[in-house]
């Protein structure tokens, strides 16, 4: 499975590393977000893990099995709390520097959420934000109008996810991708600092999420 899946697993190392402790529901919704977010930046899908439609929306086929590998093979450390399973890693991740920059807006956004928030309403937040995406928007309006389920189904593609979603500079995108993997990854060092930065900015984070719930959150940025 290992060779079959590393730039996934390199993903939920991401996302664990800088979000110590997310919950399974909130990790495979963050996932999504970022796999989203990738897509629509380079035109393509970043992990070889299709997202598939269930009940709680958007996540990634077989992840049970994939987080269950992960755990097995040292890659993440997993610890059941309650009827929770709460995730970590040591942030070990290899990714370029705009494949990160890609990233961490969604990831900072939605760090600040969770930390901020209750345990509950914090995965409830990212869950069902990823229903306000236009993948799962229009994935529902074909279920309404076909009267069935698209249970199964993958999310970004094709009539959900099309070429016109895409950024006119994806391509662009994609040959600066391709030159800085050919360079420099990004290291374990790297990742290690841009944790120690986000920690650093956690404060200001936290007030302006307790000026924006005072006067109202738009909802921009989901």
């Amino acid at each position: 499975m290992q060779s079959n899946y590393p730039n996934f697993f390199e993903l939920v190392k991401l996302v664990t590393g800088v979000i110590p402790g997310i919950y399974t529901t909130a990790l495979v919704k963050v996932l999504y977000f970022l796999e989203l977010e990738y897509k629509l930046m380079f035109g393509e899908n970043f992990s070889e893990t299709p997202f598939v439609r269930i009940n709680m929306g958007p996540v990634p086929d077989h992840y049970k099995d994939h987080l269950s590998f992960m755990e097995a093979n040292n890659q993440i450390e997993r610890f059941r709390h309650g009827r929770g399973m709460r995730h970590f890693s040591n942030g070990s991740y290899c990714f370029t520097d705009i494949e990160l920059d890609v990233f961490q807006t969604k990831l900072i956004f939605f760090k600040s959420k969770i930390n901020t928030l209750s345990a509950e309403d914090g995965i409830n937040f990212v869950k069902n934000a990823s229903y306000d995406t236009f993948p799962m928007i229009r994935l529902v309006e074909i279920e309404e109008n076909m009267g069935t389920s698209c249970k199964g189904v993958e999310v970004l593609k094709k009539p959900f996810f099309t070429e016109r979603d895409i950024d006119p500079l994806a391509k662009e995108r994609r040959a600066y991708r391709d030159r800085l993997r050919r360079c420099n990854r990004h290291t374990r060092e790297d990742s290690i600092l841009t944790n120690q930065v986000m920690n650093d900015f956690q404060p200001l984070l936290d007030k302006t999420n307790r000026v924006i719930n005072i006067y109202g959150d738009t909802g921009s940025g989901i």
